[in-house]
């Protein structure tokens, strides 16, 4: 936008630049934002943002992504925001690429010390952990949990139904479904009797039976 005026002025006022052609001032106003392209940094930085979103999106479909809103219950953020500040580190610009790093879900109940692999049999697996806590404590009837990602579908994540251990049992036994001829990434975790608390995940790397060395 360009403006002309009697009075001979130069110089600079905020977005306004007054400035002389031929005796005469003329007034120009500027950009009131600068834009800047981004730095290869900066965009790697904003397609790995997408990726981790999309992943969190995806939580809809069950009951996870209440699980991240219960753990901000009574926080100044949100279950969205912690999700990312927890997890985008485990995103690139194209998908999930550090599975083990993945917190699946957050929460204030305690996790279990020491999960393992203890058997695998047919579509089932075992799972065992160590309590820290006394067996008739308060939390000893926390409910076991498990939500599974089979690699090459990385952006389905499965919770596990029928699991019927909780914590004082210290080890269970369940299947993981359909997807069991691929390599599976699971993540267990406890709910409280009424599912109003979780405990954060743990993380178990499960190769097929028939593809064990």
């Amino acid at each position: 936008i360009m403006a002309k005026t009697d009075h001979l002025i130069r110089g600079r006022v905020g977005n306004l630049v007054f400035y002389s052609v031929r005796g005469e001032t003329r007034v120009r106003s500027l950009p009131l934002v600068k834009r800047t392209l981004r730095s290869p940094e900066q965009e790697m930085n904003r397609r790995r943002l997408i990726v981790a979103v999309r992943f969190y999106q995806r939580l809809k479909t069950l009951r996870l992504r209440d699980v991240w809103r219960e753990a901000t219950r009574e926080t100044v953020i949100n279950g969205y925001n912690l999700f990312l500040k927890q997890n985008l580190h485990v995103f690139n610009e194209h998908t999930l690429f550090d599975p083990a790093g993945l917190s699946m879900t957050a929460g204030t109940l305690p996790r279990m010390n020491g999960l393992t692999l203890v058997g695998r049999e047919a579509d089932e697996v075992t799972v065992a952990w160590r309590n820290s806590l006394e067996m008739e404590g308060e939390r000893a009837h926390d409910r076991l949990c498990a939500v599974v990602l089979f690699e090459g579908r990385m952006y389905t994540p499965l919770w596990i139904e029928g699991i019927r251990a909780c914590r004082r049992n210290r080890s269970a036994t369940f299947g993981l479904g359909e997807g069991w001829c691929r390599r599976a990434h699971l993540y267990c975790f406890f709910a409280s009797p009424d599912g109003g608390a979780y405990s954060p995940s743990d993380y178990l790397c499960v190769t097929p039976k028939a593809s064990a060395a």
